[in-house]
């Protein structure tokens, strides 16, 4: 009987760590943590000089928010991809290659994404988080500047804004 019970409490151990990650998961995921807090320190630090607050109203609807000049093209958006539960934060920026790194994120909560380049109708470069990513929860709640980076480039500021907020609230 004595022998059975530790045949069954060793079954159970044993299943248990079938579940883990793989070490090199585990690698992988503390790098990228690793790399997200490096950027977070570094925007929250970033020099005056660095950065480019940008003047402009957002503007939006339940789908998707938009913020720029009145009078011309938008500089930065967020919609809602319901069908993937995802925000796709799109900045207007002309840049080689067909992926970026984007970093967005609201005062010390920033998130680097691997973003598409888009070549037309109008140049862009457009990255996804999910819904429920803490990044996307923190803009959603926050009265902090929203700052997007496009690779190592200039450090874009906007104002929060409801229609940024109504978007990632209805999603999904």
């Amino acid at each position: 009987m004595k022998f059975a019970l530790m045949l069954s409490a060793a079954a159970i151990v044993l299943t248990g760590c079938a579940d883990r990650e793989s070490p090199e998961d585990v690698a992988k995921a503390q790098a990228n943590m690793a790399a997200n807090e490096a950027t977070a320190i570094r925007a929250a630090t970033v020099a005056a000089d660095e950065a480019v607050t940008v003047a402009g109203d957002w503007s939006g609807d339940e789908g998707s928010a938009a913020y720029g000049p009145a009078d011309g093209e938008p500089l930065f958006s967020a919609s809602c991809d319901a069908t993937q539960r995802e925000i796709v934060f799109s900045r207007a920026v002309a840049v080689a290659g067909e992926s970026v790194d984007m970093k967005v994120g609201t005062g010390a909560e920033i998130k680097v994404v691997e973003a598409n380049v888009v070549t037309e109708p109008l140049p862009m470069v457009s990255g996804r988080l999910s819904v429920s990513d803490p990044v996307v929860r923190a803009i959603a709640q926050s009265d902090d500047n929203v700052t997007v980076q496009i690779g190592d480039g200039e450090i874009m500021i906007a104002p929060a804004g409801a229609p940024l907020r109504q978007v990632i609230e209805n999603c999904g």
